[in-house]
């Protein structure tokens, strides 16, 4: 635009002092430039033509990613030093980290977090998708259960591992605090059940001493120590008579014969067609990522103070985020059903 205004100032008669002095130039710029024609371009050094196509392989390097005949993707290389690798074995260019961290940004490339998700399969998609249908917003098949009459449940194994964020601001050159982590941290298994206005928590008890050992929870202890337990509590919080369905995943324990005849006796409707590996359908997998950064604020370090710190802070969170969370529910399914079944 400026190389045609030029031009257009000089077909009307003014000087190249003018010129310069109209576009903020100097008069040798101006005179270089008069003399080219419109729509020059001005060559690439070689130089900088090769960096350039440097870059281009080094943003191919990294959006690249393998596929499985299952579906399954993984990148083809992660960091830096394998996209410096992959660089130099494929195409015999050697740089530096730097220089590969330089092109990536030339394309506006950043780096994130990959997210964890379960293992699945098609069928997995299938199954959730056809679930999240039924119980989606809005929803008039049969078989569709609102959020107001649910109540889910969940095991989870806490440890005293520090599980607060993975990231931090740092000012004025300091280093971010470490998160500490032990292989065999002590750790204890627990037991919860929320609804919408009912909540319910209790830590399964040890037939060891030790702090590293676990209880498994087959189905007799599962009915005999939880179950018995839970259809009290909501005998008590929700009234003799209360109208739920009640929300268990596919263990073993939960769904074997006799702990379905044991539901079944104590006239108790079980959610139906839950599908496996789908923890961002159950809103108390949220409650246990806020409690286990609630716990890990109060620094246990032996498995008692581990279940201290456990049974304080389930106390400390108010019901009003629990009916929210339970009440998200059908919203979740619609998600799940807008991305076919995907995470």
């Amino acid at each position: 635009i400026e190389h045609r205004w030029m031009l257009f100032l000089k077909e009307t008669g003014l000087s190249r002092e003018k010129i310069a002095q109209n576009v903020a130039r100097s008069t040798a710029t101006v005179q270089i430039w008069l003399k080219r024609p419109l729509g020059y371009q001005k060559p690439q050094r070689a130089r900088c033509k090769k960096a350039f196509e440097r870059a281009k392989l080094v943003k191919r390097i990294a959006k690249k990613s393998i596929s499985a005949k299952s579906g399954k993707k993984r990148p083809f290389a992660c960091g830096l030093a394998q996209i410096r690798s992959k660089l130099h074995s494929e195409h015999g260019l050697s740089v530096s980290r730097s220089t590969v961290y330089r092109d990536i940004r030339r394309f506006g490339g950043v780096s994130r977090v990959r997210p964890r998700i379960c293992s699945s399969d098609p069928d997995d998609y299938e199954r959730r998708k056809a679930f999240s249908k039924i119980h989606r917003v809005g929803s008039r098949m049969l078989g569709f259960t609102p959020a107001q009459k649910l109540i889910f449940s969940d095991e989870k194994i806490f440890t005293c591992n520090d599980t607060t964020a993975r990231t931090m601001f740092c000012f004025d050159g300091e280093r971010p605090l470490p998160r500490e982590t032990r292989r065999w941290s002590p750790r204890v298994m627990v037991w919860g059940a929320i609804g919408v206005g009912f909540r319910f928590f209790m830590i399964l008890p040890k037939t060891r001493d030790e702090e590293m050992k676990l209880t498994t929870l087959d189905g007799a202890a599962y009915r005999r120590n939880v179950l018995s337990r839970f259809l009290r509590e909501v005998e008590a919080q929700l009234g003799p008579n209360a109208d739920f369905v009640f929300m268990q995943d596919g263990a073993r324990c939960h769904t074997c014969s006799a702990t379905m005849k044991y539901l079944s006796n104590k006239k108790v409707s079980v959610l139906s067609d839950w599908p496996a590996r789908s923890p961002d359908l159950n809103p108390i997998e949220t409650l246990w990522a806020h409690l286990s950064t609630m716990v890990a604020e109060k620094f246990p370090e032996t498995s008692e103070e581990l279940c201290l710190a456990l049974t304080q802070a389930f106390k400390e969170i108010d019901q009003a985020v629990i009916d929210r969370l339970v009440l998200s529910s059908n919203a979740r399914c619609t998600s799940v059903y807008d991305r076919d079944g995907h995470w």
